[in-house]
């Protein structure tokens, strides 16, 4: 398996599990995820294992760059806090 089809299948894992999409601040994202398409091979009348390099490559690739780095903390659904530090009057 080449690296890119790697980085595909990992993107695809980390859609419906981890992640929500504020529609309207990630519309070109979602765009770009929706545009993301392979080349089509009239030869063999299927699509081929190549991504067709568009104008949506750009932005899926940015998803797939995201879905092979981030680890996701234990529990996302606390908020975080700063451990608050004392500052020059009580230290």
């Amino acid at each position: 398996m080449a690296v890119k089809d790697i980085a595909i299948d990992l993107a695809r894992q980390k859609l419906p599990v981890d992640n929500w999409f504020d529609r309207e601040g990630c519309a070109e994202g979602i765009k770009a995820l929706d545009g993301y398409q392979f080349e089509w091979n009239d030869k063999l009348g299927r699509y081929g294992n190549q991504p067709l390099p568009n104008w949506a490559s750009h932005g899926a690739d940015a998803w797939m760059q995201f879905a092979q780095g981030f680890d996701a903390p234990a529990d996302i659904t606390k908020p975080r806090r700063r451990k608050r530090e004392g500052n020059w009057k009580t230290v």
